[in-house]
């Protein structure tokens, strides 16, 4: 269990930096702000944007994973009419 919770920290981590990547304008216009203003607000509202975005990104990587996992399983029948 330890593995698959450690691969799906790594995959998160990994879908936040494609996140951050998606929209670079964005980050950039949103650090900006933040180092010339001192408001954290719209980097904070920034963050949690690509924070949701890497979420589902994960959450879909993360379902495609357990399908091709199960795959096997799922199909053995057909590929083997005669397991039980």
């Amino acid at each position: 269990m330890q593995v698959v919770s450690g691969a799906i920290g790594r995959e998160i981590v990994h879908c936040l930096s494609k996140a951050i990547e998606s929209d670079k304008t964005a980050y950039y216009k949103a650090l900006k702000i933040a180092q010339r203003s001192n408001g954290l607000l719209e980097w904070i509202l920034y963050f949690q944007k690509v924070a949701m975005l890497a979420q589902s990104m994960a959450e879909e990587q993360v379902e495609f994973t357990l399908k091709k996992a199960r795959y096997p399983e799922n199909t053995r029948h057909q590929l083997n009419p005669n397991y039980s």
